[in-house]
């Protein structure tokens, strides 16, 4: 299945689920239309010069980590009850990574069904844990619609 092509009983590629109990904390009509940001964690980059002025990486390779926002605005708000700072949620991202299709491996656990050839390289959904930080969210009554907004760091 291409990529862009969502199975007919998803409507976003982005799946979140509790650890704990497995909890779906996307209820229908609530993550159309999401934006996910991934990024290193601050610190897993640590670059310092040499007395001879080479740049030269330092960083602890334990903490090749991400961060992500999920966002979105949609007719319904996720669950806010499952989603408190320091929860542990696995995130099928949206956002997807890739490697090289021969001789590379996914740096990360591989969202089921998600992988694709394109060219060179394989592109999958990646599969992540990681921690809730501070939830927001907004309700604009006159557009009856949500507004939300869940920071994550890996754990």
């Amino acid at each position: 299945m291409p990529f862009n092509q969502l199975p007919a009983n998803k409507e976003t590629l982005l799946t979140i689920t509790t650890v704990s109990d497995g909890g779906i904390v996307l209820p229908l009509y609530s993550a159309r239309g999401i934006t996910q940001t991934l990024e290193t964690i601050d610190g897993a980059m640590f670059q310092a010069r040499t007395v001879n002025a080479e740049l030269v990486d330092l960083a602890v390779p334990r903490f090749r980590k991400f961060k992500s926002v999920i966002s979105a605005n949609d007719q319904r708000p996720p669950s806010r009850d499952d989603i408190w700072p320091g929860r542990v949620v696995a995130v099928g991202c949206a956002y997807l990574l890739s490697y090289p299709t021969i001789g590379g491996t996914p740096s990360r656990a591989v969202l089921t069904g998600s992988d694709f050839v394109e060219g060179n390289f394989t592109f999958y959904q990646p599969l992540i844990t990681f921690m809730i930080g501070k939830a927001t969210g907004s309700f604009d009554e006159w557009q009856s619609g949500y507004q939300w907004s869940i920071p994550l760091e890996e754990v």
